[in-house]
């Protein structure tokens, strides 16, 4: 949803069946069955009973992750910290501007660390300094994900990130297609939400600037051919970086965003 408080809680049970049964954001990736159940229990919309119900989810899987681990079903593990994370993500929809959806953000990103450490192609986590200005953040975070096996040694590079409420964590799913044709993908939250260093503003493409950089410090990676893909709102900033950012890219795709009135002067 993307406002969960404008709507009733029948409204809002409404929704959420919908979107789980077309399988729409927030419900892209995450167990239909118990999803379902914590719908028809969801004891309303206000920031608190909201996320601590998702949270309370995300506990369950969370525990069963943990009992697969101590029994060295790693398959196990990984599929519930997975869930965990969902859940989790779900607490902190469609943004985290409440106390208590920030700690069920922070936690979501506790349960996606699990699943990068788990994959069988581990992601990696990568943290670059960033020259950020006066009130900006010192850093920039995101997510490098490899093609699997080892037949590309050097694979291209599509960058992804969302919009207002699917954040870099939410695209990599949706970068699973790419690297199994042999992309590497890396995942980075756009300017303004999750762990952005800079609000969105007239130049906040310069939180790029740094990931460039560290691409092209690397030999395992094709900093020549590097590609942004961008979702919803975030096709914004693919379509600025086409044009601030072109001698760094390949290519760049607007997908699901603003296509005419998002580029008019008024």
């Amino acid at each position: 949803m993307s406002d969960n408080t404008a709507r009733s809680l029948p409204e809002a049970k409404s929704w959420l069946r919908t979107h789980l049964a077309q399988r729409r954001n927030p419900f892209n990736a995450i167990g239909e069955d118990a999803a379902a159940r914590y719908i028809e229990t969801l004891p309303g919309v206000d920031p608190v009973p909201w996320a601590q119900h998702w949270l309370g989810g995300a506990a369950e899987f969370a525990a069963a992750a943990e009992r697969a681990e101590a029994d060295g079903d790693r398959g196990d593990a990984l599929e519930n910290w997975w869930q965990a994370y969902q859940f989790a993500f779900l607490g902190r929809y469609p943004s985290s501007v409440h106390p208590a959806k920030l700690a069920a953000y922070e936690l979501a990103r506790k349960y996606f660390a699990r699943v990068c450490e788990l994959e069988n192609t581990p992601v990696e986590r990568v943290n670059v300094p960033f020259d950020g200005r006066a009130g900006e953040g010192d850093s920039v975070s995101f997510l490098v994900a490899r093609p699997p096996g080892s037949a590309v040694t050097r694979p291209p590079v599509v960058l992804m990130w969302g919009g207002i409420d699917v954040w870099k964590e939410e695209s990599y799913a949706r970068g699973l297609l790419l690297r199994k044709r042999g992309f590497a993908t890396v995942h980075i939250d756009k300017p303004g939400v999750g762990q952005s260093p800079v609000l969105a503003g007239p130049d906040s493409e310069r939180q790029w600037d740094p990931v460039f950089d560290w691409l092209r410090s690397r030999n395992d990676l094709d900093a020549d051919r590097v590609a942004a893909l961008a979702l919803s709102f975030g096709g914004y900033w693919a379509m600025k970086l086409a044009h601030t950012h072109r001698e760094q890219l390949t290519a760049a795709v607007d997908w699901g965003g603003g296509v005419h009135l998002t580029f008019q002067p008024e």
